[in-house]
């Protein structure tokens, strides 16, 4: 977490910081394998950076998930028939002498395939209301390898031209074709801004949990949260009863901040602050919510300070 500027509000006996907050949280796990029969939970927590209560206001969360498929390629082999290339050719054969002697022989082709198939993998990825999606891309090959003749012995047969007796030879030459047509590679949820309710799930207690299943099995090789917001000074107690504390604000802030060096927050209990959360939205929408939040903690300092 990195804090960067800050601005500073003086309304009579109370005293509002704020900082801006911009930072990041990756995960790395061991490539875990993930199906629709095996879903994978996990969560960004942000609780060591933040502590247990974090007193700020989130903007803006985007996250990236990258995956990876597992390469597990189906083959199934299909043998062509051998076809036949013109027709009997005149040649000569050597003996075990030496001497050569009249032959025929008929050339054929057969082609042999393999046929490698991976169906598609889905990443489908959900983060409170949130839903994304990807998919693994298609990729089709093929590639020729030659594996050389094979020559058989037919017997004697007649010579089309002389009509004599002669013996006669097939020659096949043979083609491995493999051919590659299937769903392969790395993937990726990339870029993906998230909604209000995530950020304030994230804000009430530093963590925020997401689920992954899908079509097919994939690996997740790691992930990215980046955040923004702003930063509000106060102790992370939490609190479940409502309670005044004291923050001493640093020496080297007294002169900016005119005078007092210790103010009173007053914390406000889960339920209430789950109230404010939802009159907030409904009343402003998420585009005005963080300017709305920060009005009402200046308020809260105000009345803090007028009733101490």
């Amino acid at each position: 977490m990195s804090l960067v500027g800050a601005f500073f509000t003086l309304s009579g006996v109370g005293t509002a910081l704020a900082a801006d907050l911009k930072g990041s949280i990756s995960l790395a796990p061991e490539e875990v394998l993930i199906s629709g029969d095996k879903p994978y939970s996990g969560q960004f927590d942000l609780r060591e950076q933040w502590g247990d209560n974090p007193q700020l206001t989130l903007t803006r969360l985007v996250v990236t998930f990258h995956f990876r498929d597992n390469d597990q390629w189906q083959m199934k082999e299909r043998r062509g028939r051998p076809e036949k290339d013109g027709r009997p050719l005149r040649t000569v054969v050597k003996s075990l002498v030496g001497s050569e002697a009249p032959a025929l022989e008929q050339r054929y082709s057969r082609e042999v395939y393999n046929i490698y198939s991976n169906p598609i993998e889905v990443a489908r990825l959900q983060i409170g209301t949130d839903r994304f999606f990807a998919a693994t891309s298609r990729r089709r090959l093929e590639e020729r390898h030659d594996h050389g003749e094979s020559r058989s012995f037919l017997g004697l047969k007649p010579d089309p031209e002389t009509g004599n007796k002669v013996a006669a030879y097939s020659v096949t030459r043979r083609t491995l074709v493999e051919q590659w047509d299937g769903y392969a590679d790395q993937f990726s949820i990339r870029n993906k801004i998230l909604s209000l309710d995530a950020l304030l799930d994230l804000a009430e207690d530093g963590v925020l949990p997401f689920t992954l299943d899908g079509d097919g099995d994939y690996l997740l090789v790691g992930a990215t949260l980046d955040y923004e917001g702003y930063a509000y000074p106060g102790f992370n107690i939490a609190a479940e009863e409502e309670e005044e504390v004291a923050l001493h604000v640093p020496l080297g802030l007294l002169g900016l901040i005119g005078g007092g060096g210790l103010f009173l927050v007053r914390r406000k209990t889960e339920q209430r602050k789950r109230h404010r959360r939802e009159t907030a939205r409904q009343k402003y929408g998420e585009r005005r919510l963080a300017e709305h939040l920060a009005e009402q903690e200046q308020r809260e300092l105000e009345t803090a300070g007028q009733t101490s």
